[in-house]
């Protein structure tokens, strides 16, 4: 994508660590994210809260993406970001700036998310011989998180919500990444209450990976899934002294596995942290922002594949079919109701 003089002096307005801090972006990888948002002219419908739809022609779609992804990684209130990148030539309001985000942030959630694929088993030790030495089945590493949210007003979706094991009202996601990091798999939101074996199986996880006899899955102590993979899938989990045993301590060989397991799975806890650096993400989410919730976390975790350059952007040919099929017009109004 071309500069134009906007996109100059859109660039002047941080240097290059302050661009990172406000974006997650680098300038670069930024650029390439504008001309594959933009590159088949997709009509923008924008969200308006008041239900009418309005045309923002006065900013680029660069300067509407960067304010999106200001938005999502400091998680200012819109009036700050509207002081942040109001221009003499170009006035911005807090009512400009909601509309702004919530419309590309769907936009964002719709081109991003076909990015991510699950690689398959021989690419995956093809790639990592060393790293899955021990584990050379390793195909997928899966944990759940949770993003704590208001107390609900609602009796029923109190205890619905709340999640005994961080003692508050959360909701929570599923994510898988390839033993290097790389995001292959993210959920929807689902409340607190849900266990990390119930999510997997609610997700249907296994068949939107497309989880092959002969795959192996590693997860962490607790995530006990071995009865709901299918056949042939095998589960990799750290040894635990639950299950009426009576022992009071791993043997040499159970610390050496599990010391072994950590050691790859530290791979997905780093990106869900990476991810969580995006502030509507990793802080408390408010309720007016819960039905935007699992948009905020999907766009989160590729951006986070972007910065890292674990994924490239699908070129046209890989996503000509997809966007032939598909309307031209995306309606923010519309999508925000997909929650």
């Amino acid at each position: 994508m071309a500069k134009t003089s906007v996109d100059v002096q859109l660039f002047d307005l941080f240097n290059k660590e302050k661009w990172t801090a406000v974006t997650g972006l680098t300038r670069d990888t930024f650029l390439a994210l504008v001309t594959y948002l933009t590159t088949y002219n997709t009509q923008v419908s924008f969200f308006s809260p008041n239900g009418r739809e309005i045309t923002e022609k006065r900013f680029t779609a660069a300067e509407q993406v960067l304010i999106t992804l200001a938005k999502l990684r400091t998680g200012l209130p819109d009036i700050l970001l509207a002081v942040m990148f109001e221009r003499p030539e170009k006035s911005l309001s807090r009512t400009a700036v909601n509309s702004i985000w919530r419309t590309w942030l769907y936009v964002l959630e719709k081109k991003l998310t076909v990015t991510m694929k699950a690689p398959s088993l021989s690419k995956v030790q093809y790639r990592l011989p060393v790293l899955l030495r021990k584990f050379p089945t390793t195909r997928l590493l899966v944990d759940c998180t949770e993003v704590e949210i208001e107390q609900p007003k609602n009796f029923d979706k109190k205890a619905l919500y709340w999640s005994s094991y961080k003692e508050r009202h959360t909701v929570k996601f599923l994510i898988a990444t390839t033993p290097d990091g790389a995001l292959a798999y993210i959920s929807k939101a689902y409340p607190g209450s849900t266990s990390d074996k119930e999510l997997f199986v609610a997700c249907n996880f296994c068949t939107d990976v497309g989880v092959q006899p002969g795959d192996n899955i590693m997860v962490d102590k607790g995530f006990d899934i071995h009865d709901v993979v299918p056949e042939g899938v095998t589960v990799n989990i750290p040894s635990s002294l639950r299950g009426g045993s009576g022992r009071r301590q791993y043997t040499a060989a159970e610390n050496e596995r599990s010391f072994a397991i950590s050691q790859i799975r530290i791979h997905v806890e780093r990106f869900i942290g990476y991810a969580k650096s995006y502030s509507l993400f990793g802080k408390k989410v408010e309720d007016s922002m819960l039905s935007h919730v699992s948009a905020i976390a999907k766009v989160s975790c590729c951006l986070v594949n972007l910065q890292k350059s674990k994924l490239q952007l699908p070129t046209e040919t890989e996503t000509e079919t997809e966007t032939e099929t598909e309307a031209q017009t995306v309606k923010g109004s519309e999508v925000k109701n997909k929650q």
